[in-house]
């Protein structure tokens, strides 16, 4: 198949080797293209000079972008929709766009609300709102030290100090003072209807596991083994390594089932790592059902997608690595964080470990309040039983029964065995 995005170099290099009287069919098999390619490449570039080359393809590749964007089919100042900056309609920023002029072009108040127009009872107003300078100075103080945080999760961590805020307020104050983040904006196609898959009802239950891959300053690549909790969210394992074979991934895992116990499923893509034989020994020794997505199909295992996205938006491209060591500090701190402090979206804004603790305190009391096994369908066994009774023996004309007539003492003493049974 031919190959795409040759340099100037191969094609001129191509050509040459053509004219020297090299054959054709081993000229294609070298640089790994068609026939139709290089005379396509002979007819555009042929007898040019290397720089020639270079300034004919640029040109080439502006116009196809002007194009794109809705330009002609020279070069020049396109006007797609949205390059004009909007009207200032609202009277904030028309305020501020006369309050410009002035000092620009020093003008008065009149001459400005007669060019605009603008009122001057609005060009001469001063607000009144409190100017939040403290809580200004908390937010940038926040938005320093988590770079990578929108304001609603700004937002959570201001209102875990204490202040009172809403995300109204604190979207205001981050716009005003250009604390925005840019996110890549993704493209969004039309998608068929995936079959959901069972989500985890408790801890522990079922995880994902999956690589992230990054450089070191000098630039040698290494590898982060990360593991999440499906239903907590927790971070179990993020393990940086040059190479991680399939020893170490089952070895790295041995670790964390000894302080949490082994999980009845862990959700993988079919990487040489998860199916080696070293991890299906593993597997099989603490007996955890390893589910394997289907080629290609990254979506099936969101949970850890999700998370590795949020491990290189504000890790991996936020610092700067110099050793494996100094790797491995800045992930258990950064883990650390993201399960104590971090705020989680999906968890109602509260953090993994948080949540977890939350879980197993409602848990241990509804354990409590059941009683043994068995009680609770007694129990509704019974209730039904007391409301059959009550219904037929009952009557319509027997508005008020007293507290010594038969039906009273029937539902009496069948409410007080209910009572018992419960305890």
């Amino acid at each position: 198949m031919a190959k795409k995005g040759h340099s100037e170099e191969q094609i001129l290099r191509a050509l040459q080797q053509a004219e020297v009287g090299e054959r054709i069919a081993d000229l294609w098999r070298e640089h790994g293209i068609s026939e139709a390619t290089f005379y396509i490449w002979k007819k555009k570039y042929a007898g040019l000079a290397l720089s020639e080359l270079r300034e004919l393809r640029q040109l080439r590749d502006e116009n196809a972008k002007a194009q794109a964007t809705g330009g002609g089919p020279v070069a020049g100042p396109a006007h797609p929709a949205g390059d004009r900056t909007k009207k200032a309609v609202r009277p904030r920023h028309r305020r501020e766009l006369g309050r410009w002029a002035q000092a620009a072009y020093a003008l008065s108040e009149r001459t400005v609300s007669r060019l605009l127009p603008i009122q001057l009872a609005t060009l001469r107003y001063r607000g009144r709102r409190d100017p939040q300078v403290t809580l200004r100075m908390r937010l940038r103080e926040l938005a320093a030290s988590r770079m990578r945080f929108g304001y609603r999760r700004l937002t959570v961590l201001l209102r875990r100090e204490g202040w009172r805020v809403n995300a109204k307020l604190i979207y205001r104050l981050y716009t005003e003072d250009g604390l925005v983040v840019r996110t890549k904006v993704r493209k969004k196609i039309a998608r068929r209807m995936r079959t959901p898959m069972l989500k985890a009802t408790r801890p522990n239950e079922k995880w994902s596991m999956d690589f992230v891959a990054a450089r070191l300053l000098d630039g040698r690549w290494f590898r982060v083994l990360t593991v999440v909790d499906q239903f907590t969210r927790e971070c179990l394992l993020l393990l940086a390594d040059s190479s991680l074979s399939g020893h170490k991934v089952a070895l790295a895992l041995s670790q964390v089932v000894a302080e949490r116990g082994a999980p009845e499923s862990i959700t993988v893509d079919n990487g040489s790592e998860f199916a080696s034989k070293a991890r299906d020994a593993w597997a099989y020794q603490y007996r955890v059902n390893l589910d394997f997505i289907r080629p290609g199909r990254p979506v099936e295992n969101g949970y850890i997608e999700s998370f590795n996205g949020r491990l290189r938006d504000e890790c991996l491209n936020v610092h700067v690595f110099l050793p494996l060591a100094d790797v491995r500090e800045k992930l258990a701190a950064w883990r650390q964080d993201y399960n104590q402090v971090r705020p989680h979206s999906a968890l109602r804004d509260h953090a993994p470990c948080d949540f977890a603790r939350q879980w197993a305190a409602r848990s241990s009391a509804v354990a409590r309040t059941a009683g043994p096994p068995g009680v609770a369908q007694r129990c509704t066994a019974l209730r039904l039983r007391i409301r059959n009774q009550h219904s037929f023996s009952v009557r319509p004309r027997m508005r008020r029964a007293g507290p010594k007539s038969r039906p009273a003492r029937r539902l009496t003493g069948l409410f007080t065995s209910a009572r018992c049974l419960s305890l």
